[in-house]
């Protein structure tokens, strides 16, 4: 008789705690694209994917979020910050495997979640990432000091995935510290762990300023609709 191997179970925390102030449309999880919720639209995506979903959102937007997602994702009040959320969310699963997957990241596939947790599950710590297809400058004042060459440079995306022993110590290590990074993947750097890297999707732009709306809305979203319809 052959013994079945058993996997690690995977939690997918969905961090949509913000107000959306940049956009300027309020939270973005309750935002609509091809008349789906944004918040809709990626608990859909890892709901085929793990075993377990966490989400988190503003405190008065628990209901609204509860009839969103019905019984395929739990829904708790979120933090003041992404970090403080993915914190909250890591705290309450248990699952060995933890992919986060930003709300105001809509359009990654399931084809990229799963990329990703192989690479977590092989390596400890993976995520989405393009290059960069300009130089980055660094300044002071109002002078430009040095660059590092596009070659070298990637810009980060999510979803991402680390295991669960990982973001445990890179969370504790940024109470001790009192740091708020902006990604997760600084967190774990600081821990001296490498990251993986999975190439990432064009189209899974992050939708933060009024410009990203009108591009995801006028340009991706359409191309989402046709494709899934088969045309």
């Amino acid at each position: 008789m052959v013994e079945k191997v058993k996997r690690d179970l995977i939690a997918g925390l969905v961090p949509a705690g913000g107000r959306g102030e940049r956009l300027g449309k309020g939270p973005k999880g309750f935002l609509k694209l091809n008349g789906k919720t944004l918040l809709k639209q990626v608990v859909n995506n890892l709901a085929g994917v793990v075993d377990r979903i966490l989400v988190g959102v503003p405190s008065d937007h628990l209901k609204e979020a509860k009839e969103e997602v019905g019984n395929m994702a739990e829904v708790y009040p979120g933090g003041k910050s992404r970090q403080e959320t993915i914190k909250l969310l890591l705290e309450r699963s248990e699952e060995q495997i933890i992919v986060i997957h930003d709300v105001a990241r809509p359009f990654a596939s399931q084809k990229l979640l799963h990329k990703i947790i192989a690479g977590a599950t092989n390596f400890a710590a993976c995520g989405s990432f393009i290059h960069s297809h300009l130089p980055v400058f660094f300044f002071e004042k109002d002078s430009v000091i040095s660059s590092i060459p596009a070659k070298k440079i990637l810009i980060p995306q999510s979803p991402q995935a680390f295991r669960r022993e990982i973001l445990e110590k890179a969370y504790r290590l940024a109470r001790e510290q009192g740091s708020e990074e902006q990604t997760t993947y600084e967190l774990v750097l600081k821990l001296g762990i490498k990251i993986y890297i999975v190439e990432g999707e064009e189209t899974n732009i992050k939708l933060t300023t009024p410009f990203d709306w009108e591009i995801a809305k006028k340009v991706i979203a359409p191309t989402f609709r046709r494709n899934k319809n088969g045309n």
